[in-house]
């Protein structure tokens, strides 16, 4: 098994979403690959849930990385993050899309991911977890995703990324 650790995690956000776009989510022993995330990055991001500091809803954000954040939106869809960064610094990865499964509520629907979740280890858990498939997939950087009330400049932050198709680079692994 090569399930990411705490190491992977406790790093910026940036860095961390580019090494786990194409990895695998493992949910109670099924393999996903994950091919769409989005970035949130600190209470200065207009589009975090972290932007007017810390809350009951959003302390989470503030945990020590590999932390899981699931939240309800718009009162029907939990929506699965995954912490990083060091503990007291709120940022967190939004997965968006694994296999072909697309929409961040569709996600936690199929998968059956609810708020129970939320605040757990993904990194000391063995119903879900992040493996190292030793994949490096093409993928693109595209604007977020439904942050309207976020400012000019982070509405254009190139902070979501997808696998547009199922290419390795250079046709190898790593």
């Amino acid at each position: 098994m090569n399930k990411l650790r705490f190491d992977f995690f406790n790093r910026d956000v940036l860095e961390v979403a580019n090494d786990l776009i194409g990895k695998s989510l493992v949910y109670n022993n099924k393999k996903y690959i994950i091919t769409e995330l989005e970035i949130y990055k600190g209470e200065e991001d207009t589009a975090c849930h972290a932007k007017n500091g810390k809350t009951e809803r959003n302390k989470v954000l503030y945990e020590e990385a590999g932390t899981i954040y699931v939240y309800l939106c718009y009162g029907i869809h939990n929506l699965f993050n995954i912490v990083t960064g060091e503990k007291g610094e709120p940022q967190a990865i939004l997965i968006r899309g694994l296999d072909n499964i697309y929409g961040p509520g569709k996600i936690t629907k199929k998968l059956g991911i609810d708020r129970s979740f939320n605040n757990k280890s993904i990194i000391n858990n063995s119903l879900i977890y992040v493996e190292d498939n030793y994949f490096l997939f093409k993928y693109t950087k595209n604007k977020r995703i439904g942050i309207n009330y976020a400012s000019i400049n982070d509405k254009n932050r190139l902070w979501n990324y997808k696998i547009d198709e199922r290419e390795l680079v250079n046709g190898k692994n790593r």
